[in-house]
């Protein structure tokens, strides 16, 4: 029977580990050759899996492993954004640039091996090409209790009401992909061997000029 466990255990491990690689690895692919644009077969043979069906088992296909790509960073942020939250206390009472830069700070730390940005390009695919409500995002699900980023999106929508719904949406989306676009094109630029500022300090300007925006009333 112990050896039995054991057995299960290791196996249980190898797949959270395969799962992993394949998430990064999709994460990449995704990113720098586009989200329909890479076969399942292409990310199980690059993240090393000898059955090339492996997506499949583990995801269920592409959408199922584009919501887990979403679940695993996400989950990455909340550490950041709780430890965050706790030193600026409740939410509607924290300023609008302390707001912002909770949602928004966090993918500055979610970088690939190179340095790059490569969930934020990912996600910028996916907002500009299929849309934010293509599939479920567990930052817009505000019933989850493991996260703390639909409660923030919550307060920021509710900060919002006084401007008519389809600008604040728009407000909102501009700002997404605004940021998303910066860290984007100072990973290009970068990769280029062309001049680049200090990714924080442009990140900080740029999250200034999204709170002045987004206290707009207009």
């Amino acid at each position: 029977m112990a050896s039995t466990t054991t057995q299960s255990s290791g196996e249980n491990e190898r797949g959270i580990r395969s799962r992993l690689k394949m998430i990064l690895v999709a994460e990449d692919l995704f990113a720098r050759e586009g989200i329909n644009e890479v076969s399942l077969r292409t990310i199980a043979s690059a993240a090393g899996q000898s059955n090339v069906a492996a997506v499949q088992y583990h995801f269920g296909g592409r959408d199922g492993l584009l919501r887990a790509i979403f679940d695993y960073r996400v989950r990455q942020m909340e550490v950041t954004r709780r430890a965050r939250l706790e030193q600026l206390g409740p939410l509607d009472a924290i300023a609008p640039r302390d707001l912002i830069g909770l949602v928004y700070e966090p993918y500055l730390d979610l970088t690939n091996e190179a340095g790059d940005h490569c969930y934020a390009r990912l996600l910028l695919t996916y907002l500009t090409r299929f849309g934010r409500h293509a599939l479920p995002h567990p930052a817009e699900d505000e019933g989850a209790v493991d996260f703390v980023i639909p409660q923030i999106l919550a307060e920021m929508r509710g900060r919002l009401e006084m401007v008519d719904p389809g600008k604040a949406d728009a407000r909102t989306m501009m700002m997404t992909t605004g940021f998303l676009s910066l860290l984007c094109e100072h990973d290009v630029r970068r990769a280029a061997g062309l001049e680049v500022g200090d990714v924080r300090e442009l990140a900080n300007w740029s999250l200034d000029l999204m709170a002045a925006a987004f206290t707009l009333r207009a």
